[in-house]
């Protein structure tokens, strides 16, 4: 077997290609315009066939959506790589830090993306894949923190649905330019807000 036949390999490069059409066709995007950006434009961009674009995604719109699954990954891979002696809350924030470092750093394309997102109702629908993909990754590793304790699985979900909303909550008015906080404090603030009342009751680490 030749080297770039290894299948590690074929799976990062087909990583690698997919992440560089989702990043054109998101360029794009934002440049042009959602319903202005065709099919045929992303694939020029990116110097791909539009065989090899519909090899990866179904219309125009899963783009988005193979980014919210990108973002979904990072928060289980960034989750998992925090201490395990970790307070399990303290984790999440991290996390969602992390996502933001990761994916909104440049605050200018973050807010016209998420305007972009909120504009287009083709897209506004699909918003919703990523909480039910960042649930679906998150929830079973912060349940195996959780280990034996009693309703680990409702616990599970609760800590994964109110940290989810306060990322978005403090993602929402840090793209909208209207707090003078900085991103971290923000989001730092958004946690305080949204942590589970009974979650010191439990002693959860």
């Amino acid at each position: 077997m030749k080297p770039e036949e290894l299948p590690g390999l074929r799976e990062r490069k087909r990583a690698a290609l997919k992440k560089r059409l989702i990043d054109t066709a998101i360029d794009l995007f934002l440049e042009r315009g959602y319903q202005e950006t065709r099919i045929e434009d992303i694939t020029t961009a990116a110097d791909v066939s539009r065989r090899t674009f519909f090899h990866y995604f179904s219309a125009k719109d899963d783009v988005v959506t193979g980014r919210f699954a990108q973002q979904a990954d990072y928060l289980r891979e960034t989750f998992v790589a925090r201490p395990a002696d970790e307070p399990i809350w303290d984790s999440l924030r991290e996390t969602c830090h992390a996502l933001f470092v990761a994916y909104g750093v440049n605050k200018q394309r973050a807010a016209s993306l998420r305007k972009l997102i909120h504009g287009e109702p083709a897209l506004f629908a699909r918003k919703y894949d990523f909480y039910l993909r960042a649930q679906a990754e998150l929830i079973p590793v912060v349940k195996q923190r959780l280990g034996r304790q009693a309703d680990a699985t409702l616990l599970a979900n609760v800590l994964v649905r109110s940290a989810l909303a306060a990322q978005d909550a403090a993602g929402e008015l840090q793209a909208k330019g209207t707090e003078r906080e900085t991103p971290r404090k923000l989001l730092e603030r958004a946690f305080i807000l949204a942590r589970p009342a009974g979650l010191d009751e439990r002693a959860v680490r």
